[in-house]
């Protein structure tokens, strides 16, 4: 393959991988406003809960909170699927930007080596 050639498949290689990385990062913001959403779901229903009287009953705080969670277990699970979905999008993200690192990186060293290909033979 020519210089050129290479150049522009270098060119089309670090732009899909430029594209990839944003799509990743949209993909985590995504997935961290939902797993904010669900969190704050889950304490808005926690609130409403220990603020209404009688709702709540155990002989002890460790019992009143028991009972707090068996009545938010759909949040609670909402929640847990949100962070799975952040922590899954945090890791495409960081593998779309280890693309992105290396490509550099190879570009980089082609560059160094034809300049020290031109100083050898100029």
């Amino acid at each position: 393959m020519t210089p050129a050639g290479q150049l522009c498949k270098a060119s089309l290689q670090i732009k899909d991988a430029f594209a990839a990385l944003r799509a990743a990062k949209l993909a985590l913001y995504e997935a961290s406003e939902k797993a904010i959403s669900a969190k704050a779901a889950l304490d808005k229903k926690r609130s409403e809960l220990l603020a209404t009287d009688g709702a709540i009953t155990g002989p002890n705080k460790e019992a009143r909170e028991a009972k707090v969670d068996q009545l938010c277990w759909l949040e609670m699970a909402a929640l847990e699927v949100a962070e799975a979905e952040k922590r899954k999008a945090a890791h495409e993200s960081d593998q779309a930007a280890l693309v992105v690192s290396e490509i550099q990186w190879l570009i980089r060293n082609d560059e160094a080596t034809a300049a020290l290909v031109r100083e050898r033979i100029l």
